[in-house]
């Protein structure tokens, strides 16, 4: 009878084993099955001699919905039996424990590279079809823009190659020292602060990037630094901090509004008349008159009452009773 150490348990499906007889070789396959199943040796763990035992390459294909059997390079050895199944001079089980590749796909990472050449002639990982990381896939780079798949900055002036094919500098050309916006930054500063190489202004706020950075100590990439809602230019024409959020909750020149309401409805933070008509631009604001231009002689309600003389008895401007 066998012994526990020489059952063989055959994996019937991907939760259990069913004890099936004497497996010689300790490849997780019994000899009947070997001989009568999949046509490998039952003296040898690994028949094709491709770096992967013979039970370990049956589970690996049946777990990835392929039939062991079957002929992927048409050579008349099925996988099980093949030791390069797909032709691409890598064995299976380098590909599998070394290059982490697909032994039944010549391009493993898509990247219009053979996982042959990117292992043997480029030296570029066949798992993915970006190396260098840099934004440009193998292919581009190996057939494209000749740049180096194992360097990301092929030229050496600070940009990844990926960043200046993107912005049409030449990845291969030392020409990132240029300030090509007139913002202060130059392309390689660019680069590092994610601005735009071509846009002086990549947020919007008003502020040149290079004053941003340099300057202020505000985010290039954000009209708003500190996420008060009020934009970064407006915050420093008008004395507040574009760096502390609280200070848009007060009300610098006591008119009843917030800075940030000033900011909303366009009116100075710092005159609590912005159109000088002699009424507080938060009275303005609350019963719907133009804070912005002089209206203190006008009647909207038709009462007989001036904004101004209503302001100052202080009726309503808008309900003429």
């Amino acid at each position: 009878s066998s012994s526990a150490a020489s059952d063989v348990y055959k994996r019937q499906d991907m939760n259990s084993f069913e004890i099936l007889g004497k497996d010689s070789d300790n490849d997780m396959l019994a000899d009947y099955i070997e001989i009568n199943v999949w046509g490998t040796d039952p003296f040898n763990p690994d028949t094709d001699g491709d770096g992967m035992d013979d039970g370990i390459e049956v589970d690996y294909w049946l777990s990835r919905g392929i039939d062991p059997l079957f002929d992927f390079d048409g050579d008349g050895l099925p996988n099980i039996l093949d030791i390069d199944s797909d032709n691409d001079t890598l064995t299976d089980g380098e590909e599998v424990y070394i290059y982490h590749t697909d032994p039944n796909n010549l391009d493993s990472d898509d990247d219009g590279v053979s996982d042959e050449d990117e292992v043997r002639a480029y030296g570029t990982n066949p798992a993915n079809p970006d190396t260098d990381d840099d934004g440009l896939t193998d292919y581009e780079e190996l057939f494209v823009y000749f740049t180096d798949p194992l360097n990301p900055d092929t030229d050496g002036d600070g940009p990844d190659d990926g960043w200046e094919v993107f912005y049409g500098f030449d990845p291969l050309v030392f020409d990132s020292h240029h300030d090509n916006d007139t913002d202060g930054l130059t392309a390689a500063e660019e680069f590092i602060y994610g601005t735009h190489p071509f846009n002086p202004d990549t947020d919007g706020d008003g502020l040149l990037d290079g004053d941003e950075v340099k300057i202020y100590g505000t985010n290039p990439l954000k009209w708003d630094t500190d996420g008060d809602y009020i934009d970064d230019k407006w915050e420093l024409d008008n004395g507040l901090d574009p760096l502390d959020p609280s200070d848009s909750l007060m009300d610098f020149d006591g008119d009843g509004l917030t800075n940030y309401e000033e900011y909303f409805y366009g009116t100075d933070p710092a005159n609590p008349d912005t159109d000088g008509d002699g009424l507080n631009d938060k009275w303005e604001v609350y019963y719907g008159t133009k804070p912005l231009v002089p209206d203190a002689h006008e009647d909207p309600d038709k009462d007989g009452l001036t904004n101004l003389e209503e302001y100052n008895y202080g009726t309503n401007p808008t309900d003429p009773d």
